[in-house]
């Protein structure tokens, strides 16, 4: 059995919430009988020094660190920390910069051994390897090794398919209770706040979105019934009051976001919940959005992205802008709060769109 401990970089986030990538991991971790500790140096906001101390606390037998790009520089801090004082315990590191950009990751962090994808199922079996004694390249798929300047990457396994054959991530190990109220968009009414993902995957190409690199082009489900057994737990466990899907695309297939905000008044869950993520906004109609705000939703953010239409088409953003704002007003008619998300500087951007998208996102209800 090995001591693994999971961490989670510090950031210059203004938000903080439970990192549920890791969470997944250490429970699938657990399953194999290794003990798991994580620790989230973003929840508060320690540096690589005072990092690194509580890793020697801690005594792992092996330290695996997500990296997403936003954390780069506080992870690399924290990596040269653990070389300094914690030189004998193997390193693995994962994540969504690390999936993206692998050869550059491994070689400017110089770490020998990244994990690139969904995890889940290659990390336990790397952990495993590295208990025996045995490398695990060259048998696992998904797995990059750094051997002098050169970066190798084992074939990337395929997407879990089967995504109710995961555990609930290890809750315990990041109670939402012990987060600050800064969960993701900074909005929220009610605390404390459980992050939940129903599905994965996003069928559209958009070329400023990293989701199909990360999770592929099939959208994956959770039932309804694995989804909602969750923030049961979440909320007899956790006394957890407001639920954040963070899907890419909640609403994606209608009768999924149906059968789950059905599912949540069948059980008479006292929940409030949004969508700080997103949802494409053309997916939405009356029926449903009086189902979503009957079973708590209070506020759905919305990737517009630009007021400029040819702006939208040269970056594959499937989206009218004529039928937005007719949208919002639906959306408003239902009591139900609205976001937008926007992005100065797409491709195709000029000083005119983007007097566009400001204007655009000004008259917008």
């Amino acid at each position: 059995m090995m001591k693994v401990v999971l961490v989670a970089p510090n950031s210059s986030a203004h938000t903080v919430t439970p990192p549920l990538g890791l969470g997944y991991l250490a429970a699938c971790v657990q399953q194999r009988g290794h003990e798991v500790a994580l620790l989230d140096l973003a929840r508060r906001r320690l540096g690589a020094e005072s990092g690194v101390r509580e890793l020697a606390l801690l005594k792992p037998d092996l330290i695996g660190i997500s990296i997403l790009s936003t954390a780069y520089l506080p992870a690399q801090e924290l990596i040269a920390a653990i070389k300094q004082k914690l030189p004998s315990v193997p390193l693995v590191i994962g994540g969504p910069h690390v999936t993206a950009v692998p050869d550059d990751a491994l070689k400017n962090l110089g770490v020998p051994l990244g994990i690139i994808g969904e995890a889940e199922l290659v990390f336990p079996r790397v952990v495993d390897a590295l208990a025996a004694g045995r490398s695990p390249d060259g048998e696992l798929a998904s797995v990059c090794r750094l051997v002098g300047d050169e970066v190798s990457c084992s074939r990337r396994s395929p997407f879990i398919e089967d995504l109710d054959s995961l555990p609930f991530p290890a809750w315990e190990l990041m109670d939402p209770r012990t987060y600050p109220d800064l969960p993701h968009q900074l909005l929220s009414r009610k605390f404390p706040v459980g992050s939940v993902m129903t599905s994965r995957g996003c069928p559209f190409d958009c070329t400023f979105c990293a989701s199909t690199t990360l999770w592929g082009k099939r959208w994956r489900t959770r039932s309804p019934e694995n989804v909602v057994d969750e923030i049961e737990m979440l909320v007899k466990d956790y006394q957890v009051q407001e639920i954040h899907f963070e899907d890419d695309n909640f609403t994606l297939k209608r009768s999924h976001a149906a059968a789950i905000c059905e599912e949540m008044l069948r059980r008479g869950l006292d929940i409030v919940w949004s969508t700080p993520n997103g949802v494409r906004i053309d997916s939405l109609d009356d029926e449903l959005l009086d189902l979503m705000q009957r079973s708590g939703c209070y506020a759905l953010g919305f990737g517009i992205e630009s007021g400029s239409q040819k702006v939208l088409d040269i970056n594959h953003k499937r989206l009218n802008l004529e039928k937005v704002a007719g949208k919002v007003e639906m959306v408003k008619g239902h009591g139900i709060e609205t976001n937008g998300f926007f992005i100065i500087g797409l491709p195709g951007e000029t000083v005119d769109t983007i007097k566009e998208t400001v204007c655009f996102a000004l008259k917008v209800p």
